[in-house]
């Protein structure tokens, strides 16, 4: 025998493996694609939720600390309130408002805030995700008594 002979002899014909090489790869490729993107979309979402939950704590914190500087329960929740104005809502955080505001005069301020946050990548039935923050921040006193 030849030698081409025996190299032909021990080889696969060159069209059975290309098919199963290409039919590989698409399996690969389609299983990616099925893992790959529900994992983005719900870091999107994961993301979104977080940026509305660290918003809407940051202005229940401001909002308490500018009513703590005021020593007047009316001045101090419209003082409050205001910093809920002023802020804009974008994209993802909608609805930032003050649901709940309590003043123990001379110890501390106690600030509520509920938020819509819309999901990029919603679900069926979960688009809006209703997020609460609480801020408690201690009133010091200018006075001092010796």
């Amino acid at each position: 025998m030849s030698k081409q002979k025996q190299i032909s002899r021990f080889r696969r014909p060159s069209s059975h493996y290309g098919r199963c090489r290409g039919s590989a790869l698409l399996e690969v490729v389609t299983i990616a694609i099925a893992v790959l993107f529900p994992l983005l979309y719900l870091s999107l979402d994961v993301t979104a939720v977080l940026i509305g939950y660290l918003q809407s704590v940051h202005v229940a914190k401001d909002a308490a600390r500018a009513a703590a500087s005021h020593s007047s329960q009316s001045i101090a929740e419209e003082a409050a309130d205001f910093r809920f104005k002023i802020v804009r809502p974008n994209a993802m955080v909608s609805n930032l408002q003050m649901v709940g505001f309590d003043f123990i005069p001379d110890r501390s301020v106690d600030v509520k805030a509920l938020a819509d946050v819309k999901l990029p990548a919603p679900l069926p039935e979960l688009s809006v995700v209703k997020l609460k923050a609480h801020a408690l921040v201690p009133i010091f006193s200018s006075s001092v008594t010796l």
